[in-house]
């Protein structure tokens, strides 16, 4: 599932905008003070639909998220407010997602093979002096985004376990993300992983690092088990942990292995080219080392 268009209407700087997004890659590049994190924000507020329609709903939740409306989010105009109409007091966040997972009443192509979208606002009205108005999986706009998701998981319960059938990604990196120690694990072995999880928290993501190492260390360990004991192959690697130190090794100069531990976290780096090494240039790198994921 990927996101194809957000309509933005009265939010922040924009009274009305509409922005097309490619499958890949997107980047935003202005000014300050240009909408930049006003579009993103929208993103989120339009994805916290898909955590909502994932068991991760309620006026809480979405407090804990960081994607409720506060009065100073409604768009003010620069012309003035004509007496007939009155003050626009709503926000509107429309998206519209594709490639997702087809299900029977959900294909991904129509039967000339054109690509096919699912759709849904949320008109979000003021109540003042400081509350708001959402829609709920009742809502019109809004209900084929949480049909999709409750025949998704329908079809995951009557399907075998080890069937690959995808969960949408939704992650939200706000500008707070510099970690200065590791997070306590707790009692990590008695942790209860479940898929609906990664939605907790999901678009406020900086909050779940906790959650992500604590992933991290019982998947390499049931990895190494697998490892061991039933393929008796010391080069077998799941294929989630293998994209994950891929990407970590890419993207932090010189990391060749990030190993979380219960009480700390050990970063393995590369020798710089030229350095007259092969082997690891430090052996680790302590947990009150910042890390900026």
């Amino acid at each position: 599932m990927k996101l194809t268009e957000i309509d933005i209407t009265n939010f922040r700087c924009f009274e009305d905008l509409v922005v097309p997004l490619r499958p890949d890659v997107n980047v935003f590049v202005g000014v300050n003070a240009s909408g930049k994190t006003a579009i993103l924000d929208a993103i989120a507020i339009a994805l916290y639909d898909i955590v909502a329609a994932n068991g991760g709903g309620g006026k809480r939740q979405r407090a804990l998220q960081g994607v409720n409306l506060r009065p100073s989010d409604i768009h003010i105009p620069l012309a003035p407010i004509r007496p007939e109409t009155g003050p626009r007091e709503y926000v509107q966040i429309s998206a519209q997602v594709g490639s997702y997972y087809a299900l029977r009443d959900f294909p991904s192509q129509t039967l000339l093979g054109e690509q096919t979208f699912i759709d849904w606002t949320n008109t979000i009205r003021y109540r003042p002096p400081n509350d708001f108005t959402y829609g709920t999986s009742q809502s019109p706009h809004l209900s084929d985004l949480y049909r999709y998701f409750q025949a998704l998981w329908q079809e995951i319960s009557r399907s075998d376990p080890k069937a690959l059938i995808p969960l949408p990604v939704v992650a939200y990196y706000r500008v707070h993300r510099c970690l200065f120690q590791m997070p306590q694990m707790g009692d990590i072995f008695q942790a209860k992983l479940e898929r609906k999880d990664a939605f907790q928290h999901a678009l406020n993501a900086g909050a779940n690092y906790q959650a992500m190492c604590q992933w991290f260390y019982l998947r390499e360990n049931r990895e190494l088990r697998e490892r061991l004991q039933i393929r008796d192959d010391r080069a077998f690697e799941f294929p989630d942990l293998r994209a994950v130190r891929r990407a970590l090794s890419e993207t932090l100069e010189h990391v060749e292995r990030w190993l979380p531990q219960p009480a700390s976290s050990s970063t393995g780096f590369r020798s710089p080219p030229g350095a007259g090494e092969s082997s690891l240039g430090q052996p680790s790198r302590s947990a009150g080392h910042p890390v900026d994921r």
